[in-house]
């Protein structure tokens, strides 16, 4: 599976973390307390844009959002990194590693 974004438009992208089991995992109860998404030498750090992410919202769910509008990737395939801290792991758990995702140019 990959995702599509296109930059200029709505560009947002999800990720559902899971345990080793396949259990989403509750981030409320993991204390999340900042995400980090890598994308084509970009990075989108939950402390400098906070606006940009959501991991409250669907967090019992182990949702996490990422609204990507506005920010400059180039265009071309990728492969992200989402990165989750929390108490437990100062130091961050990888969730995503070379995820998959197309960028594509704004179509006007």
């Amino acid at each position: 599976m990959s995702e599509v974004i296109y930059v200029g438009h709505n560009a947002e992208i999800s990720f559902v973390v899971r345990d080793s089991s396949g259990e989403e995992l509750n981030l409320t109860t993991l204390g999340v307390t900042r995400v980090v998404f890598h994308l084509a030498g970009v990075t989108v750090d939950s402390l400098e844009r906070p606006g940009s992410f959501d991991f409250v919202t669907g967090g019992a769910l182990g949702r996490i959002d990422i609204d990507l509008t506005g920010i400059a990737f180039p265009s071309g395939s990728f492969g992200a990194r989402l990165v989750i801290y929390y108490p437990a792991k100062e130091f961050g758990v990888v969730i995503a590693d070379g995820y998959p995702v197309n960028v594509g140019a704004a179509i006007r």
